[in-house]
């Protein structure tokens, strides 16, 4: 039997999501060699567990060419977006609410109450992220 983090040469690897990421991050290109098959370039996945009160650190982001889906798991979570310059406020707030949104959408979310997001990003680009303030 194999168990979290022993992986399987070239076959298929196991994990734990919380445990094995980078910022949230455990599949992507930006996991380095040993990461086996989690480094990907067609996709990325978060893991985001948030307490209550979290906001994003860095303000705003988006990306230059990758489209985001977000998935509520538990608890709820916003995310506010610039369109043409108005904001938008999408709450996610039962089990499987989920939001999907292109490249070129400044994005911001917070945690009104402690949740946890599964984020599945593709593709996987180097350096795709923007960041900025308000």
């Amino acid at each position: 039997m194999t168990h979290a983090g022993a992986p399987a040469p070239g076959r298929f690897t196991v994990g734990s999501a919380p445990n094995d990421n980078i910022r949230g991050w455990f599949v992507g290109q930006f996991l380095g060699a040993g990461a086996g098959l989690r480094r990907r370039g067609d996709m990325e996945l978060k893991w985001g567990a948030h307490a209550e009160g979290d906001r994003r650190a860095k303000g705003w982001s988006m990306t230059e060419s990758s489209t985001t889906v977000s998935v509520l798991l538990h608890g709820r979570f916003i995310v506010r977006f610039r369109v043409e310059g108005k904001e938008h406020e999408v709450r996610l707030e039962r089990p499987g609410d989920y939001v999907v949104y292109g490249p070129g959408i400044p994005h911001t979310w917070e945690a009104p109450a402690a949740c946890t997001v599964l984020s599945v990003r593709a593709p996987s680009v180097p350096d795709d992220e923007v960041t900025f303030d308000e």
